[in-house]
């Protein structure tokens, strides 16, 4: 899914990939480095969904 630099703050155009997901330590993340708008949440929570079967 596109995550465009001006809707997220990010330094460069984005991707989001629901079929390839990783686990990660939360202590691992330093700091915020993006907003995303509910919409889009909401359409890779969906996305999630159907790559689980779900």
């Amino acid at each position: 899914m596109p995550l465009p630099a001006r809707m997220t703050r990010l330094p460069k155009e984005s991707v989001a990939n629901v079929s390839q997901i990783v686990t990660l330590d939360k202590a691992l993340l330093e700091e915020r480095v993006a907003r995303i708008p509910q919409r889009k949440i909401d359409l890779l929570l969906a996305g999630i969904e159907i790559v689980l079967g779900r």
